[in-house]
């Protein structure tokens, strides 16, 4: 596991714990949190797409949203919050440059 991927498995679990996720969420917030297609989600959490999808709800549901976007938007205000950061500089700083670069790319293409 790279220190990246180390890092949003910890944030997904602080995260679950502030929100009240409950655990049994936890491995799909992960997915989530990790960019992954649902397929390869499915795949490493050995669900059905059907399974992945109401989970993926359930984790909306908790975090008071309705779309996958307002969900990852939440996540980042929240990480605020949990790790205790004061700006978006130095949250970015703290992600690993490549995943933000990665995101950001895709974002755009």
């Amino acid at each position: 596991m790279s220190p990246a991927e180390a890092r949003r498995r910890d944030f997904a679990y602080e995260l679950a714990v502030n929100a009240s996720i409950p655990a049994d969420l936890i491995p799909v917030l992960y997915q989530l949190l990790n960019g992954v297609v649902d397929a390869t989600a499915c795949r490493r959490l050995n669900i059905s797409p059907r399974t992945f999808s109401r989970r993926v709800a359930e984790v909306l549901e908790q975090l008071g949203v309705a779309t996958r976007f307002q969900g990852g938007a939440e996540c980042g205000r929240r990480a605020s919050m949990v790790l205790g950061w004061q700006s978006q500089d130095r949250m970015l700083a703290a992600m690993d440059s490549a995943t933000v670069r990665d995101q950001l790319i895709s974002g755009c293409g």
